[in-house]
């Protein structure tokens, strides 16, 4: 087994999910800016109901992802690797699809000020990553981090 990742992936781990838990909120509270704006484009058009469902789901997935990275973090095998790697292509592809507000926000802020949305865009990323990096070698190099640990389930 690897060496223990140490206390900063601990931190980042209680950050990140300090972060996807106050996403889902702003996703289902109705005083947040976020869901009242799904649910104005919901209003006025309908078949947009899509989007507002394609975040809903963006949200679960980021919260999955909540668990192949405190595993990551502690060192512990749970479930096959084939569950994990689905779980992170469907993440990717959510993320992708997803985040509306987000770009809809990142847009009218380029706008307004290119040099800040483009520090914003970087920033957004170097937040990301790392939950991306353990996402993927806990689902796609799990035999190199558990050599001889066996699964949970």
């Amino acid at each position: 087994m690897q060496k223990d990742p140490g206390f900063g992936w601990k931190c980042y781990l209680v950050f990140f999910a300090i972060m996807v838990v106050r996403n889902t909120i702003d996703l289902f509270s109705s005083a947040s800016p976020v869901y009242l704006f799904y649910f104005v484009i919901v209003a006025f058009q309908k078949s947009l109901n899509i989007i507002y469902w394609v975040n809903v789901f963006t949200t679960v997935f980021n919260i999955l992802c909540l668990i192949p990275l405190f595993l990551y973090v502690y060192r512990k095998r749970f479930l096959c690797p084939r569950v994990w790697q689905w779980v992170f292509v469907l993440r990717v592809i959510f993320d992708i699809t997803g985040h509306t507000y987000q770009r809809v926000m990142l847009k009218s802020l380029f706008f307004s000020s290119p040099k800040f949305a483009a520090w914003a865009v970087v920033i957004f990323l170097l937040v990301l990553f790392p939950s991306y990096l353990a996402c993927y070698q806990y689902a796609f190099q799990n035999e190199k981090i558990f050599p001889k640990q066996k699964t949970l389930f």
